[in-house]
């Protein structure tokens, strides 16, 4: 994996994937590991152990931005300044709501850090949609 990797997951229980949509959850790499926010139990952006993250999600697939690598490390690094932020639920769809982040809008935050633009994502769908992005592998292609 490389800094800047999109990250999107789904849960082995249907009833824990309550996002509209087939993926329910989205993170970023970093070479320091996992960088996501989630309501429940931290309410705040985490950096995540690797192999903590991994083992978490039964589903799971990794995108990378497909023209230029540095857009990734700027990515990443971003990424790493908003950890401990506060996690908000609707970040991502409401205005009066981006004193916080949820976890696709930490991820389109460090991105737009990044491209100096909003890459518009506002599901973890949208990112699996994504034609600027690369699929790279799939968790049950990577032998763990």
């Amino acid at each position: 994996m490389k800094n800047g990797d999109i990250i999107i997951t789904r849960n082995a229980d249907v009833n824990d994937n309550q996002n509209p949509g087939y993926w329910n959850h989205v993170s970023i790499y970093t070479d320091n590991g996992v960088v996501e926010a989630q309501m429940a139990p931290w309410s705040t952006i985490k950096l995540s152990e690797l192999d903590e993250f991994f083992n978490r999600y039964p589903q799971m697939q990794i995108y990378r931005w497909k023209d230029d690598e540095t857009i990734g490390e700027k990515a990443a690094i971003y990424a790493r300044t908003i950890v401990g932020s506060p996690y908000k639920y609707l970040a991502s769809l409401f205005f009066m709501f981006r004193r916080g982040e949820n976890c696709v809008s930490a991820v389109r935050k460090s991105y737009k850090e990044a491209l100096g633009y909003d890459p518009g994502w506002r599901r973890p769908d949208d990112i699996s949609t994504d034609k600027r992005l690369q699929f790279i592998v799939e968790k049950n292609d990577l032998g763990k």
